[in-house]
């Protein structure tokens, strides 16, 4: 909903509020971006000229130990040293 609204917005495109923020996105093969070009985190940096935006989407993840790769409560530990 939140991309859908900066979508539809013209002006929030033009907007230098978030020039110099950072955005980190959590998740599993969505956020990594499997099988399309873009992942939505780098689109959504674009949208809003954000400085950053890290993706930290690992396909497969779960939120915890059943089932899945590397689950968050793992992981979440390492979000600080891996960049993408």
């Amino acid at each position: 909903m939140f991309i859908l609204i900066f979508l539809l917005c013209p002006a929030c495109k033009t907007n230098t509020f978030y020039s110099n923020k950072t955005m980190v996105c959590l998740g599993d093969s969505i956020t990594s971006g499997y099988l399309v070009n873009t992942a939505y985190p780098e689109k959504v940096k674009q949208i809003l000229g954000l400085k950053n935006a890290y993706n930290h989407g690992i396909p497969g993840s779960t939120l915890s130990h059943i089932g899945g790769v590397y689950p968050f409560v793992d992981r979440y530990e390492d979000f600080s040293n891996r960049r993408q």
